[in-house]
């Protein structure tokens, strides 16, 4: 734009000009790419766009910005709508136009102040769902469930199934335990199959899953000494756990068979394979476990793989 200034006469005595930059603003916009039925996992990302339309008409091009924000701080959403929540719930986002970066940043200043430069909004809530992260074995009958977020009532809503062939049986659960966070469930079953593959289910949440650990010998793959203390004068059964590859406790009583134990003290008594006597309270033991593989160098005749773990005992008066 520009301006001529004259005298009486007409004749140009200056010109003035300025840049005048004519913005075609968002006037109304919508929310976009909602996920179905409105709900997320705890964990998930979802990249939320906007649909607009301009004071001059347009749907396609703009030089407004959209920035966005949530209503808790267990979610977080980025300048370009990428929403996260670490936390189940419900959370009502919104989307806001500015004219520019500028106007936007004068607005986070004091946003009351400065309401009239937010051009268009809409809002939308979301509710985000905890979920089952995974099912992992602890022991010959015993696995867990871990979930995203606390749950309650998990004894009454998960189900337990053992796939036979394609069809899924249910199974009888023994026990239910939340830790104190009410995340992860340590469920008892009067037994796993070896071998088989255990469907978990939990209302509106996915499914997880978890193949049963075998307890062969040549699953073993680490050995620890369980027992620590003894009661003095009695002959006390030692203990080991016995470990697959994966940490689950594969300890059988056919496995267990196959441990040996020494000891070097000379003021204890070790009966057979495992029985030990301790005589003085307050000493300790040092034993060594042995995990027999019967397997053979074919040259030597040599013993091959055997496992081991030393432990140490307390003698006490009662334990408790």
């Amino acid at each position: 734009v520009s301006v001529v200034i004259t005298g009486k006469d007409g004749a140009k005595v200056d010109e003035l000009s300025a840049k005048v930059t004519v913005r075609d603003n968002i006037k109304s916009l919508t929310i976009t790419n909602k996920p179905e039925g409105d709900k997320l996992a705890v964990g998930e990302s979802r990249n939320f766009n906007r649909d607009f339309v301009t004071a001059s008409g347009s749907t396609k091009k703009t030089s407004a910005i959209t920035r966005w924000t949530v209503d808790k701080d267990t979610a977080t959403i980025k300048d370009n709508g990428v929403f996260v929540a670490s936390a189940a719930g419900e959370y009502t986002i919104t989307a806001m136009a500015f004219q520019s970066k500028a106007k936007y940043n004068e607005w986070l200043a004091d946003a009351e102040a400065n309401a009239k430069y937010v051009l268009a909004t809409d809002t939308y809530t979301v509710k985000v769902a905890p979920s089952m992260v995974s099912a992992t074995q602890v022991d010959v009958d015993t696995f867990k469930v871990t979930f995203d977020s606390a749950v309650a009532d998990v004894a009454e809503n998960l189900t337990v199934y053992q796939m036979v062939g394609e069809a899924k049986v249910k199974e009888l659960v023994k026990k239910v335990e939340m830790d104190a966070e009410k995340k992860v469930a340590t469920i008892d079953m009067y037994s796993l199959n070896e071998g088989a593959t255990y469907v978990i289910e939990y209302p509106n949440m996915e499914a997880v899953d978890f193949v049963a650990a075998t307890t062969n010998a040549e699953d073993v793959a680490s050995i620890k000494v369980k027992t620590t203390q003894v009661e003095v004068g009695e002959e006390t059964e030692l203990e080991v756990e016995l470990f697959n590859k994966d940490g689950v406790n594969i300890t059988t009583s056919d496995l267990e068979a196959r441990v040996d134990f020494e000891t070097d003290d000379d003021d204890v008594s070790l009966v057979g394979a495992n029985l030990l006597t301790m005589y003085k309270i307050g000493d300790t033991a040092k034993v060594t476990a042995t995990f027999r593989t019967y397997n053979y160098n074919n040259t030597t005749g040599e013993e091959i793989g055997n496992l081991t773990a030393v432990g140490v005992i307390n003698c006490v008066e009662d334990i408790l």
